[in-house]
């Protein structure tokens, strides 16, 4: 009926109403962050200002393209540039003529299996296109060629041409001994909006000449110097690149791999002991490291230690390891902890190993030290017993004098008392009977009598008898 289908016209008009004013509001949510986010990054394209930003690859999207396996960085991009710039440049310099085998890093692309990409690739020279995975290609002639990658997308059933892309120089010919380019971080990994220290220390060109210094983040931005710092505002997983150039204009490139979180895990690690001979094992603890605090339930899976002696890394799943040195020197042990992320928190400890005191060989006896040491000891025994003999010579010599002295004493006679073997005074003519040649006493004489030794010659006993005789 014509009524009927007119007032059913409004009815749906109304319920049209009402599921737009209801999708409005979270579409106005959705806009207002994306333009909060994605605004300071294309503001100046509308402007026409001259700031450099990375409108792809780097730590905003993972793949990586490859040359001879080396990686492309990102190319900061300026607004005045046409909008085909690749994405992605070569640092280094290739040889016109010379083969180089192409590829994509796809190790970083999550759910995904790399080998169900469909890839064609266009070296921007004019040669028809690739469909393979790692193709080989040699530039004719020197020059700058944009190439470009393209995947094929099931879904669509048609091919994306914007996968991926780089810049890569060709010359004629590359100046031999490049030089070396070396780059040492502060840290491994960084929390959102934290800073960076770099440094080209070990670097040097082969030639003699001075060595300029570009520094490329991987996030749109640039630096020069042999020593620089830069603050990451994209979380992600990338590397920055080092490019050293001679005056030859030869480069050399290096590259360190940086996580970009938006927290880190707090690591802690400690050591057994400060100090060991070498030889010596020291224990390794990190079991007081914490993972983030988000998401929730977060934990650390794994550990990798650095020794600091030029060992291979160890990678453990507990927190605790250990590690002998073989060599005396002070080294600084690092510790990596990673969450199930994949965020890596890292700390350091430092550890002194000394060296060992060899042992002096044994050696064998000098013939020539032996004999003159011979020589001195016969020389000793000789002149020690040519001394005590006459050190014996003397005592005796001695004794007899003594004795001789002794004897002496005792055989003289003081003046005025009898000689006690006579038992007669000095001068007094002898009674007893005669001594051979002498003259006997008269008959009828009584003989002298004998005095007992105890009896003195001179005492009174001895004077009566005299007299009575």
């Amino acid at each position: 009926m014509p009524w009927q289908a007119h007032s059913d016209a409004p009815r749906g008009a109304v319920r049209g109403a009402i599921r737009a004013r209801a999708l409005l509001l979270p579409a106005a949510v959705v806009i207002s962050l994306t333009l909060g986010v994605f605004a300071p990054m294309i503001a100046p394209a509308f402007t026409g200002g001259s700031v450099a930003t990375a409108r792809a690859c780097g730590l905003l999207t993972p793949q990586t393209m490859l040359a001879d396996k080396a990686a492309s960085i990102v190319h900061p991009v300026l607004p005045s540039q046409p909008l085909d710039t690749p994405v992605g440049i070569f640092p280094l310099n290739y040889v016109a003529g010379q083969s180089i085998t192409f590829g994509e890093d796809l190790s970083r692309v999550a759910g995904v299996d790399p080998k169900t990409f469909k890839l064609r690739w266009d070296f921007g020279d004019g040669t028809p296109l690739v469909y393979v995975s790692t193709p080989s290609h040699a530039f004719a002639k020197p020059g700058t060629y944009n190439v470009r990658l393209a995947n094929f997308d099931d879904t669509q059933q048609d091919w994306n041409p914007d996968f991926d892309s780089a810049q890569i120089t060709v010359v004629a010919s590359e100046p031999g001994n490049p030089p070396v380019a070396k780059i040492t971080a502060s840290a491994p990994s960084v929390a959102l909006a934290g800073t960076v220290s770099f440094d080209a220390a070990g670097s040097h060109s082969q030639d003699g000449s001075p060595l300029t210094y570009t520094w490329n983040f991987n996030d749109g931005a640039t630096a020069t110097g042999a020593h620089v710092s830069h603050a990451f505002v994209l979380t992600g997983s990338s590397f920055v690149t080092l490019i050293a150039t001679d005056g030859r204009g030869a480069k050399s490139v290096a590259t360190t791999n940086i996580v970009v979180a938006p927290e880190l895990p707090s690591v802690f690690v400690t050591a057994s002991d400060s100090a060991v001979p070498a030889g010596g094992t020291i224990t390794f603890d990190a079991s007081r490291s914490t993972p983030p605090s988000q998401p929730q339930g977060d934990t650390l899976v794994k550990y990798s230690w650095d020794f600091g002696d030029s060992t291979p890394q160890a990678t453990t799943n507990q927190p605790t390891t250990t590690h002998t040195y073989a060599k005396a020197g002070d080294y600084t042990v690092a510790v990596e902890a990673f969450d199930k992320a994949g965020v890596p928190g890292t700390d350091t400890v430092q550890v002194s190993v000394t060296a060992i005191q060899a042992a002096v060989p044994a050696q064998g006896p000098n013939p020539l030290l032996l004999g003159l040491l011979g020589v001195l000891a016969a020389g000793l025994i000789a002149a020690g017993y040519v001394v005590v003999q006459g050190q014996r010579r003397r005592n005796a010599l001695i004794r007899q004098r003594e004795a001789a002295m002794q004897l002496a004493r005792a055989r003289r006679v003081p003046s005025g008392r009898m000689d006690p073997r006579r038992q007669l005074p000095p001068g007094a003519p002898r009674r007893g009977p005669p001594t051979s040649g002498a003259q006997g006493s008269p008959r009828g004489a009584l003989p002298p009598r004998r005095t007992m030794p105890s009896e003195s010659a001179n005492g009174p006993r001895g004077a009566r008898r005299d007299r009575d005789e």
